[in-house]
C-alpha cells in the first residue's frame, strides 16, 4: 500500500468486547514526526481519560515514544513511507487496571526484544550508542510482546499496570 506523505491521520475505536477492557481507541497514520506527534497526544488524552496518574502516564508517554521512533528511524527503506499505528486501551487482569499500547508498522521484520540488555558496567558515555531505548521500554513497563503478524506486520505490544488506588 503507498502511503502519502501529507498528514493522513485515521483514528477509529475498534470493537472490542474482551471482559474486563474498556472501549480502546486506534490511530493510524503516516510513519514520520507529525504522525508521532499527533499518536502520543492521542494516548496521553486516553490514559487522562481513563484517570492514570502522572507518574503512569509519564512512563506510558516514554515507552510508546520510543518504540515509535525506533519504527521512523529503521522500519522503512529511506524514501518509503508506511503506517504507524497506535492501540490504546485500558484492561482489568488480577484485579488491577493496566494500561496496554500497541505499536504496529509493516516495516522490515524486527523483534526489538531480541536485542539483548546492554552490559551496564561502567559509566553512561562509555555505553555502545543502540538499545538503550529498549532497555528503557522494558525497565519503564510490566509486560512486552512481540509478534510479525502476516497482516498488521510488526506487532510490539507494551503493557503497564497501573498503582492500585489508595496503595503502593
Amino acid at each position: 500500500m503507498a502511503w502519502p506523505k501529507s498528514r493522513s491521520l485515521k483514528t477509529t475505536t475498534p470493537d472490542m468486547h474482551e471482559a474486563g477492557a474498556s472501549p480502546a481507541v486506534r490511530a493510524t497514520c503516516v510513519a514520520n514526526a507529525e504522525c508521532l506527534a499527533h499518536l502520543l497526544q492521542l494516548l496521553d488524552r486516553y490514559c487522562l481519560q481513563h484517570g492514570v496518574d502522572s507518574e503512569s502516564l509519564h512512563d506510558l508517554h516514554l515507552i510508546a515514544e520510543e518504540a515509535c521512533v525506533n519504527v521512523l528511524r529503521h522500519a522503512y527503506p529511506s524514501g518509503r513511507p508506511g503506517p504507524l499505528g497506535l492501540l490504546v486501551q485500558a484492561k482489568a487482569r488480577d484485579g488491577r487496571t493496566l494500561i496496554e499500547v500497541t505499536i504496529e508498522d509493516e516495516g522490515i521484520p524486527f523483534d526489538p526484544l531480541s536485542l539483548p540488555e546492554p552490559c551496564r558496567d561502567g559509566t553512561v558515555e562509555d555505553m555502545p550508542l543502540g538499545g538503550l531505548g529498549v532497555m528503557l521500554i522494558r525497565r519503564l513497563s510490566d509486560v512486552q510482546r512481540y509478534a510479525r503478524d502476516p497482516v498488521r506486520g510488526n506487532v510490539f505490544t507494551l503493557c503497564k499496570f497501573l498503582p492500585v488506588a489508595g496503595g503502593a
